[in-house]
């Protein structure tokens, strides 16, 4: 007879452990599982379009983001996380470019500064 109250007290562990992870564990992993979402998304490897299977998943947090201002401002930041760093010099068009070749420096002149206009030299 004692062994049946100690099976019951593990398999109450088990249900509360179960409760946890469905009330807890789970809506966490869904909200932090739209970082990698984006990420893949705007690298070209996901296509999320209206009517795709992940804007249907991700619908539920999207309306709660609209309805809720302070949920919406934080899963703005969460996914800021995710999106590629911008860059602090933009790359140089192709005809300011150093030339590869010798042979193409002879033709290539870099582009130099305006000169300034005469009125600024004189009063100098």
């Amino acid at each position: 007879m004692d062994d049946k109250p100690a099976k019951r007290a593990t398999g109450g562990g088990a249900i509360v452990a179960a409760i946890v992870v469905v009330l807890v564990l789970l809506p966490m992993i869904y909200l932090l599982s739209i970082g990698p979402i984006v990420w893949l998304h705007r690298r070209g490897h996901l296509n999320v379009g209206p009517d795709s299977v992940i804007a249907w998943v991700y619908a539920p947090a999207e309306r709660a983001a609209r309805a809720c201002p302070p949920f919406e401002r934080v899963m703005e930041g969460y996914i800021s996380l995710w999106e590629p760093p911008n860059t602090a010099a933009p790359i140089a068009p192709q005809y300011l470019a150093a030339p590869a070749s010798p042979a193409a420096s002879a033709t290539y002149s870099a582009p130099t500064a305006p000169a300034e206009p005469e009125s600024a030299t004189s009063e100098r």
